[in-house]
C-alpha cells in the first residue's frame, strides 16, 4: 500500500552531496533489474518495490530479469552479480541484515548493485536506495511522500549493518488499517523478536493447573505460597479479586524449570520457525523468599540470582534439545539489578527495561540518581549478558495524551544503550495514531533504531515540514514550548508523568500557537494532523494544575477555558481512540478524573487553626482538605495541598473504598458547622446517603481529627469510607512503618526491600492501637493514635518514596 501525499517542499537527501553525477533523468527510462532466477523471496520483493518506486519518482518502470541485456543494470543480490564487479568484496562476509549499494560504470553503460546478507540484506538495501536516493518518505501508516523527480542520481559507495539485531515498538498498534501498519514496520525495517509476549511466567506454569497440587512451584510472600484462584490473570492488569494473590514462581525449584521447559516442548511444536522464547515475571510483585530462593538472593545481591538460577536451567534443557534456540527474560523492577556471581547461559538474552529514569534526561546523566543507577545496572549486564536487549519508554504511561517531553533525548540515549553492547531495542509507544506526538515519536525512533547516528534535527525538520505543512513552524514552536517549561520546573518524568509542570501559563501559550497554526492551514489532511496534537493541548486544558491564589481567609483555583470531560472524551472517540493508557480502554480516563470535569473557577474559605506547637489550614468548600499542616517546633510541613491541591499528594481527606471500584473523595464541598482558632466542624451529604460530621481540633501537640458517621435513612448502608492523609516525608525518603500493640512497637515494613520504592499493606486491628511513620534521614516521626476507638474495621498504610510524591499514608478504615 502507497498512499501519496502531495506537497510542494523537495527533499534534497543528504546523499547527494557524494561528489559526481552516477546517471540523469535522461536514462531513468533504460534501466533493468537483474535478479538470480534461484532468487529467495525476500530478494524477490526487493525488485518489486525497486520496481515501483522507480516507477512512482523517476517515471520509469524498469523491467524485471533473471539476465541482463546488456542496458544499463540494477543487480539485486550477490548472485548474479559477475565477480568483476565485485572489486574484491566477498558475499560471505555480510551478516543477514548488512547491505551494500554500489554505483559504477560497466562497459560504458551505468550500473548500481544492491547486495547484502541473504535474508534480508538486499530487501534493506533497497528500502534504503529508495529512501536516502530517490527521496521517498514512509510518514505513517498509509501515508508516503513521493518527491518530484531528481535530474540527476549520485555515485553511491555505501556498506552498512545496523547497530540492532531487534528493532520493534508498539506504535500505532490499535490502528484499522492492518495493511497500512504492517507495511510501515517493513519499511522501516522493524524486527520483531519474540511472538509470545512477556510477563509470561503463569502462561509457563498455569496456577489453573498446578496451584492445587503443587503449591511449591508458585512463590512464598509472607511465608504463604501465594497464586491466584482464578483465570484472567495473564493479562498485566487483573481482576481486582485476586488483589493480594498475585506473586510470581519459585525459581529455585528445579521442577519448575522442567514444567516451564515442558511448554517450551509444545510452543516450540506448535510453532517450529519461533527461534526465541520469552520467559519472565509477571507485571507486579511478589517474588519467591522460600529459604532456598532467599539463599540464591542473599548471595547475588538480587532476586534475579534465584530467577536466573531457573533459567539457567531452562537454558541448558534447551540447548541441548533445541541448538540455536534462546530465552530471552525481562530484568525489570525488582530483577533490574544484575546478580554478583551468576551469569546468564550463552542462550539467554536478557532485555533490561528503564521504567524507573526520568525520561527528561539522559541516561548518562549523572545528576539524575534514577537513571545514575539505571546506568550502573546496565554497565554491569553489559559485562556479563551475552545478549542484551532494553525496552524503553517512549511515551506518557498515565494517559497516552499527556506529553512525554523527550525528543532532544532519544538519540543520546540510543546511542548511550549501544554503546553498552545493547543488540536489540524496543521502545515501547502508544497504541493509536491519535496520541501525543505518535506518528513523529515513531518515524524518528525508527530512523534510530536503523542508524544511530542520523542528522536527528534535520531529521525531525523534515517530517515535521512534511506532515505539518504550513503549520509546521508552530508544531516546532510546540515542541520548543513543553521542553523548556519542563526545564524551567526543574520536573522529573517518571514513565506515568501526571504532568504537574504542564501549568495554566503554558496552556495558555499552547493554545495561542495552536491558534495561529491553525489559521494557517488549508487542507482539511493537516487540519486533521493538527487536531490530534492539539487534543494533547486540550488534555492540558481540561486537567492542568490550577493556578493558587491565596489570601488570608480565601483560597481561589483558576483554570483556563476547555471543554468538558463528556465532551473532550466524546471527542476522543470520534478519532477512533482505543486505549487511554497501555490496555486501558477509553472508558478508563473518566474514571482517571473521576467523572467529573475539573472545575474552571472554585474557591474555598481558608480556615486557619493555630497553637504554640500547630497551624492547619482548611478548606471547607474544595473536598473539606486540610491544605497545611505546620509544625512549628520543627519548622516542618507535615501536609502541603497548599501548594499541589489537585495535581499531586499532600492533602488530609476523606476518600471512599469500595473493593474494586476507584477511590475518590467522599464530598465535593462540606459546611462549615463551628469553628474558632483552634477546632472546626464540618459536616457533608454523602453519595450514599450518609451524613458525615468531622471535628478537627488542635490540643497542645497532637491534632485531632474525629469523623461521625449518621444514617439517618431507612436502609442500612455499608460506611465504604476511610481517613486519608498524605504526609511530606520531607524529601524522597522510604519511611519506616511501626505499630503499637500488646508487645509494644514493631517494625511492619522490615521485610519490605529497601529497592521498593513504592509500597502499601492493609492491617486487621487485632492489637494495633498505634501506627507511626519514622523518617531516619529527617529524625522525624509521625504518630497516629487509634486508642479506643471501637469502630475501626483496619488500618492502612502506604508510602512512596519517588521524588514526584514524598509521601506516606497512615489510614484508618471505620466499621
Amino acid at each position: 500500500m502507497m498512499a501519496t501525499v502531495v506537497t510542494v517542499l523537495i527533499i534534497s537527501s543528504a546523499a547527494h552531496s557524494s561528489a559526481g553525477v552516477w546517471t540523469t533523468q535522461d536514462h531513468y527510462g533504460d534501466f533493468q533489474i537483474v535478479l538470480s532466477e534461484h532468487a529467495n523471496d525476500s530478494e524477490k520483493l526487493a525488485a518489486n518495490e525497486l520496481q515501483r518506486y522507480w516507477k512512482g519518482v523517476l517515471g520509469h518502470s524498469p523491467d524485471i530479469l533473471t539476465a541482463t541485456s546488456g542496458k544499463p543494470t540494477i543487480w539485486l543480490g550477490f548472485d548474479p552479480v559477475p565477480p568483476a564487479l565485485l572489486n574484491g568484496v566477498e558475499p560471505a562476509s555480510f551478516s543477514d541484515q548488512e547491505l551494500w549499494i554500489k554505483t559504477l560504470t560497466h562497459d560504458g553503460q551505468p550500473n548500481l548493485i544492491i547486495a547484502g546478507g541473504k535474508e534480508l540484506g538486499t530487501l534493506y538495501g533497497a528500502y534504503q536506495f529508495i529512501e536516502d536516493y530517490l527521496g521517498v518518505r514512509w510518514l505513517a501508516p498509509g501515508e508516503t511522500y513521493v518527491p518530484k523527480t531528481p535530474k540527476s542520481l549520485p555515485n553511491i559507495d555505501v556498506r552498512y549493518k545496523p547497530s540492532f539485531e531487534f528493532r520493534y515498538s508498539t506504535y500505532f498498534n490499535n490502528i484499522s488499517d492492518r495493511e497500512g501498519l504492517q507495511y510501515y514496520r517493513q519499511v522501516h525495517r522493524w524486527l520483531p523478536g519474540p511472538n509470545f509476549g512477556c510477563h509470561s511466567f503463569y502462561r509457563m506454569v498455569p496456577p489453573e493447573k498446578y496451584g492445587k497440587e503443587h503449591p511449591e512451584y508458585f512463590s512464598m510472600v509472607n511465608g504463604k505460597r501465594t497464586f491466584p484462584t482464578t483465570t484472567g490473570y495473564y493479562n498485566a492488569h487483573p481482576p481486582a479479586d485476586q488483589a493480594g494473590k498475585l506473586a510470581q514462581l519459585c525459581m529455585s525449584n528445579p521442577e519448575v524449570a522442567e514444567v516451564i521447559m515442558q511448554r517450551l516442548r509444545e510452543d516450540i511444536k506448535a510453532n517450529p520457525n519461533e527461534k526465541t522464547h520469552h520467559i519472565s515475571q509477571m507485571d507486579w510483585g511478589g517474588n519467591c523468599e522460600c529459604e532456598q530462593c532467599k539463599a540464591v538472593d542473599d548471595r547475588e545481591g538480587t532476586p534475579m540470582g534465584s530467577v536466573l538460577t531457573g533459567l539457567n536451567r531452562v537454558a541448558d534443557m534447551l540447548a541441548k534439545e533445541y541448538p540455536g534456540h534462546m530465552i530471552e527474560t525481562l530484568a525489570y523492577t525488582y530483577t533490574r539489578k544484575p546478580p554478583a556471581h551468576l551469569a546468564p547461559r550463552p542462550n539467554v538474552a536478557i532485555k533490561l527495561c528503564s521504567i524507573e529514569c526520568d525520561f527528561f534526561r539522559r541516561f548518562d546523566d549523572k545528576r539524575s540518581k534514577l537513571n545514575r543507577t539505571f546506568a550502573e545496572d546496565i554497565d554491569a549486564w553489559s559485562k556479563i549478558a551475552p545478549r542484551l536487549h532494553v525496552w524503553d519508554y517512549t511515551t506518557n504511561y498515565y494517559n497516552f495524551q499527556m506529553p512525554m517531553v523527550n525528543f532532544h533525548v532519544l538519540q543520546p540515549n540510543m546511542q548511550f544503550l549501544a554503546a553498552h553492547n545493547v543488540k536489540g531495542m524496543f521502545p515501547q509507544g502508544s497504541y493509536d495514531t491519535v496520541a501525543e506526538f505518535a506518528p513523529l515519536r515513531a518515524y524518528m525512533l525508527s530512523k534510530l533504531m536503523w542508524n544511530l547516528n542520523i542528522d536527528f534535527d534535520a531529521v525531525m525538520k523534515e517530517f515535521i515540514d512534511l506532515y505539518y505543512q504550513e503549520a509546521a513552524p508552530y508544531v516546532r514552536d510546540y515542541i520548543a514550548l513543553l521542553t523548556k517549561r519542563v526545564d524551567d520546573a526543574k520536573a522529573v518524568l517518571n514513565f506515568n508523568d501526571k504532568g504537574a509542570w504542564y501549568d495554566v501559563k503554558t496552556v495558555e501559550k499552547a493554545q495561542a500557537l495552536f491558534k495561529e497554526a491553525y489559521a494557517n492551514v488549508s487542507s482539511d489532511v493537516t487540519r486533521r494532523r493538527l487536531d490530534i496534537v492539539h487534543a494533547t493541548v486540550q488534555y492540558a486544558a481540561l486537567t492542568c494544575p490550577p493556578q493558587m491564589t491565596i489570601t488570608k481567609d480565601k483560597i481561589v483555583l483558576t483554570r483556563p477555558p476547555s471543554q468538558t470531560l463528556e465532551e473532550y472524551f466524546a471527542m476522543l472517540k470520534s478519532y477512533d481512540v482505543k486505549n487511554i493508557v497501555d490496555y486501558f480502554p477509553l472508558e478508563d480516563f473518566l474514571t482517571q478524573l473521576h467523572g467529573v470535569t475539573p472545575p474552571r473557577h472554585s474557591e474555598s474559605a481558608l480556615l486557619k487553626l493555630e497553637n504554640e506547637r500547630n497551624l492547619l489550614w482548611v478548606a471547607p468548600q474544595l473536598e473539606g482538605s486540610i491544605l497545611r499542616w505546620r509544625d512549628k517546633a520543627l519548622r516542618a510541613e507535615l501536609l502541603t495541598g497548599y501548594k499541589t491541591y489537585s495535581h499531586g499528594v499532600g492533602t488530609w481527606q476523606d476518600w471512599t473504598i469500595t473493593p474494586g471500584v476507584a477511590e475518590k473523595r467522599v464530598a465535593l464541598t462540606y459546611e462549615t458547622v463551628a469553628s474558632d482558632k483552634t477546632g472546626v466542624t464540618l459536616k457533608a451529604r454523602l453519595d450514599s446517603g450518609l451524613l458525615l460530621e468531622k471535628r478537627i481540633e488542635l490540643n497542645a501537640g497532637t491534632v485531632n481529627v474525629a469523623l461521625t458517621l449518621v444514617n439517618d435513612t431507612d436502609a442500612p448502608i455499608a460506611p465504604a469510607i476511610k481517613v486519608h492523609p498524605e504526609f511530606y516525608t520531607q524529601g524522597p525518603y522510604r519511611p519506616e512503618i511501626w505499630g503499637l500493640g500488646n508487645q509494644g512497637w514493631r517494625m511492619l515494613n522490615k521485610d519490605i526491600r529497601e529497592t521498593i520504592a513504592a509500597y502499601g499493606e492493609r492491617l486487621p486491628v487485632n492489637d494495633l492501637t498505634r501506627l507511626a511513620a519514622h523518617v531516619p534521614e529527617k529524625r522525624l516521626t509521625i504518630f497516629t493514635d487509634f486508642s479506643g476507638q471501637s469502630s475501626v474495621a483496619a488500618l492502612l498504610y502506604f508510602y512512596n518514596a519517588a521524588k514526584s510524591a514524598c509521601q506516606v499514608n497512615l489510614e484508618l478504615i471505620p466499621v
